[in-house]
């Protein structure tokens, strides 16, 4: 399909028109517009995580729409992930970091509005895309409304879940790396990574789909149909990007940077978060204050759930990293509070304990922590 070009079939997120950008980064991108009768409109641009697509966000861009028809809403699918496409693999392909570093995520943005002819944005993004958002916003601050930041850190280096679990438990290493020592059992295979750089799951554990689905794309608040559509894509997902993205984020950290940011944030974070835990918070928050005391950002950090990880033994599930699955109406609710008035809702969300599917809502009670700018700097 052309470079710029729309098609008006049904989109992953069943809601707006599915486009296609080639960018001057030399990425193919998809991205999905729900467009505004409004001229001037607000535009809102969605960030997925980690081996996610654009539909990690469709349940509540449709939820958001319904609520602020008038705001421009973008979906997009970032490099290597979805139906974009991956960086060159002779460029690549022998280290995949070096294509997916978080000033690479950042210029694909950049180069995508530039595109679509967007001076500015609210970006919304989730886990990786948290800091893809962070990192275009320090960058490219005139282009930032606002940040809306769902299972965020500021600091993904040395992060436990994504070195023992994701790199060292099941790509690569000696010891575990269950699709490197698969791949490199094959008398086709060539050297890892770059024989691998094209490959997805599949290729290395014919039962990818079942271990995602029990392993990866699990969350006892999402509805099972949306989870369903979702394990296919991510064991679609190139090797590539597996390894590139998790190399990157072991070594990303914001933090220093992060006194420089000037805009408002919303950080959602739900109470059974085990990949950014209350730790990741704690320094989120630190060091969005020390930009806060420098007259630049302000932030309000709203809490869901009620049930907490705990070493006592099993407890109810609740709301976790992946909180848009599980609460989509109650996050586009929160967007939407956002957006209009620059603070989320004070009500508190959470999962049924005996239906952990079904939302509850207590009103008024949510746990919210706000840190203004400074406004005297001179």
């Amino acid at each position: 399909m052309p470079a710029g070009s729309t098609d008006v079939t049904v989109t992953p997120l069943d809601i707006g028109r599915i486009g296609w950008h080639r960018l001057a980064t030399g990425i193919r991108m998809r991205y999905v517009s729900v467009e505004s009768a409004r001229r001037n409109a607000s535009t809102v641009i969605f960030l997925h995580g980690y081996t996610d697509s654009m539909r990690s966000f469709g349940p509540t861009i449709r939820a958001l729409h319904g609520r602020t028809p008038t705001t421009r809403l973008y979906a997009l699918d970032l490099r290597g992930h979805g139906a974009s496409s991956m960086p060159p693999a002779d460029e690549c392909a022998e280290d995949p970091s070096h294509c997916f570093e978080l000033e690479d995520f950042s210029a694909d943005l950049e180069a995508f509005m530039s595109a679509e002819g967007i001076r500015s944005a609210y970006l919304v993004g989730h886990s990786l895309g948290t800091l893809i958002a962070q990192d275009f916003a320090l960058a490219h601050p005139e282009r930032v409304d606002g940040l809306v930041l769902i299972g965020a850190t500021a600091r993904s280096a040395g992060n436990p879940v994504l070195r023992d679990f994701v790199l060292e438990g099941t790509l690569e290493g000696e010891q575990h790396g269950i699709w490197q020592h698969a791949l490199e059992r094959r008398p086709d295979f060539g050297t890892w990574p770059a024989s691998a750089y094209v490959l997805t799951p599949r290729d290395a554990d014919p039962n990818a789909e079942t271990w995602a689905a029990a392993a990866w794309v699990a969350d006892p608040t999402a509805d099972p149909d949306f989870l369903a559509r979702i394990v296919p894509e991510t064991a679609s997902v190139r090797i590539g990007t597996w390894l590139g993205v998790v190399r990157m984020l072991l070594v990303a950290d914001l933090r220093r940077r992060l006194a420089h940011l000037e805009t408002r944030v919303l950080i959602l974070w739900a109470s059974q978060d085990v990949v950014f835990p209350q730790a990741d918070q704690v320094a989120l928050r630190a060091a969005l204050d020390a930009a806060a005391l420098a007259c630049g950002a302000s932030y309000v950090w709203k809490e869901y759930g009620r049930g907490r990880i705990t070493t006592s033994g099993p407890q109810p599930p609740d709301l976790g990293h992946n909180t848009q699955w599980g609460a989509p109406d109650a996050v586009a609710t929160d967007i939407h509070a956002f957006l209009t008035t620059g603070a989320p809702t004070t009500d508190r969300y959470y999962a049924d304990p005996a239906d952990p599917t079904s939302i509850l809502t207590e009103r008024g009670s949510a746990r919210l922590l706000v840190r203004e700018a400074a406004t005297d700097c001179s």
